[in-house]
């Protein structure tokens, strides 16, 4: 987890305000006052990399590229090359060759920010994996990997109702980019925007890239090197790497990868019942790979101050307090969680799978 923000103007005490207000991100900022905007971002201990400027672009960018290598000969066999291999580099030959598409070539999860003269891109991966805001209104113009950094620079603070009635209703936004504060909006995932030198912002989906006709045997084989690829890539990472583990599918899948890379291995698991199935199910994964197991049984639920953390992340409570919970009781035993999500789906009955999938489809 990192953070990416910055404003227009160029004004140092607001963007270290910005800067403070996400300092859970990332121990490590990196600040750069430029002609026309203010930038930052937070980066943990162990990817710690300073902002990034060559040839009039300034790259912010927090997330992975599983792909970099190939990401490498694109561009070499486009007659373009990076600076260097760091990420922000890559990205931003990337720009340079193929344009606001250009997202459409990463694996990985992100959010990035390219700011040349007076435009500014903003990019978030297909999954949304990493949050982006921006508040645009005029001349003025900001953007943070959370609301927190932008809300106490609002001239006028107010609640969309509507917005808010519609996370309430179905948990998440279905369309558009409005979030529950007026005025400031959300890059939606897999797409982009860009603010042009007028104030003008345009807003776009880069696509996605070419996928080969693949048989099912293969595609189960591409599954695999994919799942062990990021694995390898997140526990060669530096970081003292640990498993969210609730027994199910994916998350034990991410247990058997990263054991054999790891012999040292922690997991975690939360429950507020320690005879709850699925701590039950973590608990005879863990002792099957020999993990070095966690449980953190709670039985209260969001204190207030929580749910003011939560709402100025502008994360799902419903959906996430417990891995806000876990996440805060791993703290200081491990710099990086993995988890899983939505692979338990995999293992439904197929008639459930298909009435489920087909319910999604036509909400």
């Amino acid at each position: 987890m990192g953070a990416i923000f910055g404003h227009s103007g160029t004004s140092a005490d607001i963007l270290e305000e910005m800067s403070g207000a996400l300092s859970h991100r990332g121990a490590h900022a990196s600040l750069q006052r430029c002609r026309n905007f203010a930038l930052g971002q937070r980066r943990p201990a162990f990817k710690n990399v300073p902002l990034s400027t060559s040839g009039g672009l300034t790259v912010l960018f927090d997330g992975d590229l599983f792909n970099k290598g190939a990401l490498l000969k694109l561009l070499e066999m486009s007659g373009h090359s990076a600076a260097s291999d760091d990420d922000a580099s890559v990205i931003g030959a990337l720009y340079r060759a193929f344009g606001r598409n250009f997202p459409k070539y990463i694996e990985g999860n992100f959010a990035l920010a390219i700011v040349e003269d007076e435009t500014v891109y903003l990019a978030r991966d297909p999954f949304g994996v990493r949050p982006l805001y921006y508040f645009p209104d005029g001349d003025t113009f900001y953007f943070s990997s959370e609301m927190k950094a932008i809300i106490p620079h609002l001239e006028k603070f107010a609640i969309d109702d509507e917005s808010l009635a519609e996370r309430f209703v179905f948990r998440d936004h279905i369309i558009g980019d409005s979030t529950y504060i007026l005025g400031i909006k959300h890059v939606p995932a897999g797409g982009y925007i860009l603010r042009a030198r007028d104030a003008k912002v345009e807003t776009g989906s880069f696509g996605r890239g070419e996928y080969p006709d693949l048989a099912s045997s293969d595609l189960t084989s591409l599954l695999r090197e994919t799942v062990e690829r990021n694995v390898a890539y997140y526990m060669s990472s530096g970081a003292k790497v640990g498993v969210l583990l609730s027994g199910g599918f994916d998350s034990s899948a991410l247990v058997s990868i990263a054991r054999a890379l790891d012999a040292a291995l922690r997991t975690f698991t939360i429950s507020d019942d320690p005879s709850f199935p699925d701590i039950i199910a973590a608990r005879d994964v863990a002792r099957h790979f020999n993990t070095r197991h966690e449980e953190i049984i709670d039985s209260g639920g969001a204190s207030l101050p929580d749910l003011v953390e939560g709402i100025g992340a502008y994360e799902d409570l419903f959906v996430r307090y417990t891995i806000f919970h876990l996440t805060r009781a791993m703290a200081g035993k491990v710099e990086l969680g993995m988890s899983g999500t939505g692979a338990d789906l995999l293992g439904m009955p197929p008639l459930a799978r298909d009435t489920n999938y087909n319910s999604m489809l036509d909400r």
